[in-house]
């Protein structure tokens, strides 16, 4: 793949991911392009715990991008995924600067990024 190639499709990424407002406080070029690298890695990279991790996996969710791209209402109708796994998924998601889609009617509860 040409890098040309490769540059465009990370900046694909990142547009898509600001407009779905997925990216969290990433401040400069380097976080951009941290952030950009992450969302293309399995989800096992962010360490969930293993049953959230199956979860996801069994709903077809394979990667942090697919997962970033989900609205918090989307993962509650995940079978397996409830309240504790919702909020381990934004924690985990916030401390790799991203965070799910907005939710227009959905509240996350305080302390929870």
């Amino acid at each position: 793949m040409s890098d040309n190639r490769t540059d465009r499709e990370i900046l694909e990424n990142i547009d898509r991911l600001v407009r779905d407002n997925a990216l969290k406080g990433a401040k400069t070029i380097e976080e951009v392009e941290a952030i950009s690298r992450l969302i293309s890695e399995p989800i096992e990279v962010l360490h969930l715990s293993q049953r959230t991790t199956e979860a996801l996996t069994g709903a077809g969710i394979k990667t942090v991008k697919e997962l970033a791209c989900l609205r918090a209402s989307d993962l509650l109708a995940i079978e397996a995924i409830g309240r504790l796994s919702r909020n381990e998924i934004i924690e985990v998601l916030a401390e790799n600067g991203l965070r799910l889609r907005h939710d227009q009617y959905f509240h996350v509860p305080r302390g929870v990024s």
